[in-house]
């Protein structure tokens, strides 16, 4: 039920529309103190209008107002929670108290009561506290408490946001005040749908009270039968010395089973590059096998796929290792053994790196790694949803020859596989132990490229089995997935499409500011409050990122805000390759190089040419956004943000080069040419 007060307005709202000249009577102070008496036949009236909003131009705006004024309210209120109890979790002894349910409930009422009395309306408490006490109380759950309890607050925060935004659009004034608000909400709501995935991500590793599957394959026996390994090598016009170091350094593997490696030349152009490689590889005997291919069609695909064919028939597992990694003697014995059960069809281990302590940009970049696989790859773990990165892994040979081998047309051949290895009933494993590092981007156009590839190829994976992911078969293709391993694929997915509607929604406030500058009716009252949701939603979820980096890979604050600022910088080229993929039917595989190029500053502006536009363009509109007196500030405020996400790309690509914006890091400058040593 509404309030008292809120249905003696209405009625005052009535007679004012009914007699808009009259003069108001005259009334003493005595009776301007009581409460107005609302009869029942007034009640009845009121809910008439309501009942009348779709034709009565006057119902419908009393209707709207206490809709919007409802909404507006309980956006506030879940946004408040959501801000207090991400922040409320982070310190340790809350996680780890026995009354960790108790404290996030009790901020959850008061949050919902203050609310409550400052807007006097009672109908603000049951819907903030509800799902959070039923969380709660479920027991056997294989989350923490507090980790429900967030989660349902973000999720009840995300609902909020959505029907405000909406309610706020589908009455917004004029055909263009229309056009932006859809386009808002439909961005507004794709970023949210990302928030509530990234939440479920990190709460399903941090918030997990046991890994069953991570305890099970840490106590695997030893097999009775040993299976027969290939290590697959495939190069591409790498460094000499780096890939005899590499051989080298596989030579020295201690498995007890029949093992041989096999170095793939793919299309390298001089014979100086691959010539000294192939008499190496005679030199170490027949356990070495080496293989050059001229005009081969299908990139590292291709060139896997070929090498397969040609493996002897004793072969029964195949492990792709890079040819910048240098692997521990007991990669084989640590992760073959796990072959022994027929369901297992690849197991993965961690991309780990090597050269980079001690040096700002490289421990950022090592981090931004390391998050993904310390989070994303261990949940997946318990849901059966690994996804396999490429190199450092192991596949069952007759499994990857049932379902047609590497796919040579997609540049994230690696996802690509596990969604068929999966669809076709198998289990991947990912082993949380390093087995070997590789070699990180030295530049950041190197880096540019390799994120391209990466939000290209996973993109391009959920459009091409759109059937499998939407509907869990493919009977096209004999692809089967459930519902979680579903889950994984899409949320790796939404993790790089998240920038696509960051831009939109960036462009839609430029064009809103283009339309108010013109004289077009903009309601900035109500735009603010979705803004401010919007505002405090992202900025929660960036803070529980970095929180969640500290926790799940053990470095400081100041290395996961870096690896943060990295992630950041790669935002531009992530929503390219992202609209790329949804438009082009196949990619260009581009080569990480492995070898630190000798640019300077004007190179590293060049290659984020397009960030620094994008920038100055944005923060050029957040400044006229700012002083324009009918402008909400807040518009100003997140354009100068998109603005700054952009410009992010050109500190890390000066870092990249040893130019950092202070006395103390420039003494970095001397050190980073070292860095380009090979081995």
């Amino acid at each position: 039920m509404l309030p008292i007060h809120s249905l003696a307005a209405c009625r005052d709202l009535e007679s004012a529309h009914a007699t808009p000249l009259s003069r108001p009577p005259t009334v003493s102070r005595a009776e301007r103190s009581r409460p107005p008496a609302v009869s029942i036949g007034e009640r009845r009236q009121f809910a008439s209008i309501l009942v009348m909003s779709h034709t009565d131009p006057k119902g419908d705006s009393i209707a709207v107002s206490f809709s919007l004024t409802f909404l507006s309210q309980l956006l506030v209120t879940t946004t408040v929670v959501t801000v207090l109890t991400t922040f409320s979790i982070i310190p340790r002894y809350v996680r780890n108290s026995r009354c960790q349910s108790i404290f996030l409930l009790l901020i959850v009422l008061s949050v919902g009561g203050i609310a409550a009395w400052i807007c006097h309306n009672l109908w603000l408490i049951p819907p903030v506290i509800l799902f959070p006490l039923i969380v709660a109380l479920i027991e056997g759950y294989s989350w923490a408490p507090w980790a429900r309890i967030n989660d349902v607050c973000v999720a009840q925060n995300v609902l909020a946001l959505l029907l405000y935004s909406a309610c706020v659009t589908f009455h917004s004034p004029g055909l263009l005040g229309w056009c932006i608000g859809v386009g808002i909400w439909v961005t507004q709501m794709l970023f949210a749908l990302v928030s509530l995935a990234v939440t479920f991500d990190l709460w399903n590793v941090l918030g997990r009270r046991r890994f069953i599957e991570r305890d099970r394959l840490l106590v695997v026996p030893d097999p009775v039968s040993w299976p027969s390994v290939c290590i697959q090598v495939a190069a591409y016009n790498e460094p000499t010395e780096m890939l005899a170091k590499t051989i080298k350094q596989l030579m020295q593997q201690d498995y007890p089973g029949r093992w041989m490696v096999q170095v793939i030349d793919n299309n390298t152009p001089d014979p100086h590059t691959w010539l000294p490689i192939q008499q190496l590889c005679q030199e170490l005997g027949d356990q070495v096998q080496f293989i050059h291919l001229e005009n081969w069609p299908g990139y590292k695909s291709g060139a896997l796929n070929e090498g397969t064919r040609r493996l002897p028939s004793w072969v029964e597992v195949v492990a792709v290792v890079d040819a910048d990694y240098l692997v521990e003697p007991d990669f084989l014995r640590a992760t073959a053994r796990h072959f022994a059960d027929p369901q297992i069809t690849f197991v993965q281990s961690p991309q780990h790196y090597r050269e980079w302590q001690g040096i700002p940009y490289f421990e950022g970049l090592n981090y931004m790694y390391e998050y993904f696989f310390a989070t994303y790859l261990i949940g997946r773990q318990e849901m059966n949803g690994v996804v396999c990165s490429g190199t450092m892994c192991l596949l069952r040979r007759r499994a990857l020859e049932e379902v047609g081998g590497w796919d040579e047309e997609s540049i994230t051949e690696d996802a690509e596989l596990s969604v068929r290895l999966l669809g076709r009933g198998g289990r991947g494993l990912y082993d949380h132990r390093c087995y070997g590092a590789g070699l990180m981007p030295f530049n950041f156009g190197s880096l540019k490229k390799q994120r391209f590839r990466w939000a290209f190829g996973n993109i391009h994976l959920l459009k091409k089995h759109w059937r499998l992911m939407l509907f869990g078969r493919d009977a096209k293709k004999g692809y089967q997935l459930n519902f979680k391993q579903r889950l994984c694929f899409c949320g790796i997915g939404s993790l790089y499409f998240a920038e696509v509607p960051a831009f939109i929604s960036a462009l839609l406030l430029m064009v809103t500011v283009f339309a108010a500058f013109l004289g077009w009716q903009i309601d900035f009252s109500l735009l603010n409050v979705a803004l401010i949701g919007s505002l405090l939603l992202a900025g929660t979820a960036y803070t529980k990122t970095i929180w969640a980096s500290k926790e799940a890979t053990g470095c400081t604050y100041t290395q996961a805000i870096r690896a943060f600022i990295f992630s950041l910088a790669l935002s531009w080229t992530t929503c390219i390759a992202c609209l790329a993929a949804i438009v082009h039917r196949k990619g260009v595989f581009l080569r990480t190089p492995k070898v630190r190029s000798q640019q300077k500053w004007q190179q590293a502006l060049q290659i984020t040419s397009q960030e620094i536009v994008l920038s100055l363009g944005f923060l050029t509109i957040a400044m006229f956004a700012t002083v324009h007196s009918a402008m909400s500030p807040l518009v100003g405020t997140l354009l100068a943000l998109q603005a700054g996400v952009y410009g992010s790309a050109v500190v890390c690509a000066l870092a990249a080069e040893g130019i950092w914006l202070g006395r103390a890091a420039l003494r970095i400058v001397g050190e980073l040419p070292e860095v380009k040593r090979l081995v």
